[in-house]
């Protein structure tokens, strides 16, 4: 699927299979981030994403509230960025390392499903500041 539709280049080699989205973003985030980092995850998220950080891998999830009204930014009438950014300063203001940025997409639980230049920017700023 990877390779004949999405024209990802895909081997078995670079594929990791888990038990649900669950347990691989634990297991990813335990391979990213040290006891204490920080994660910024876009709000509206799934509820266990606070289990799924903080029992095991002691990460500190920061919730992002980019807007009041999520509808805009699916519209291409908002940013990620922004908010980002305020959380990404807060954050170390505190001491915190932020590794990475979590978005659901489509969101859950709303199912909003974000447009590609926000999905650019978003990407871009991540780049820019050096997080996952």
């Amino acid at each position: 699927f990877l390779q004949e539709f999405l024209k990802v280049p895909a081997t078995s080699e670079s594929l990791v299979v888990g038990c649900g989205a669950s347990a691989l973003l634990e297991m990813l985030f335990w391979c990213l981030c040290d006891q204490g980092d920080a994660v910024l995850v876009l709000a509206p998220y799934y509820v266990n994403f606070a289990k799924v950080f903080g029992y095991r891998n002691r990460i500190h999830l920061i919730p992002v509230y980019p807007l009041e009204d999520l509808h805009l930014i699916t519209a291409g009438f908002g940013s990620y960025v922004a908010p980002l950014e305020n959380a990404m300063q807060a954050a170390l203001a505190e001491g915190r390392r932020v590794r990475a940025v979590l978005l659901s997409n489509p969101t859950n639980p709303l199912g909003l499903v974000a447009n590609e230049p926000e999905l650019r920017a978003l990407i871009e700023w991540c780049i820019a500041r050096g997080v996952h």
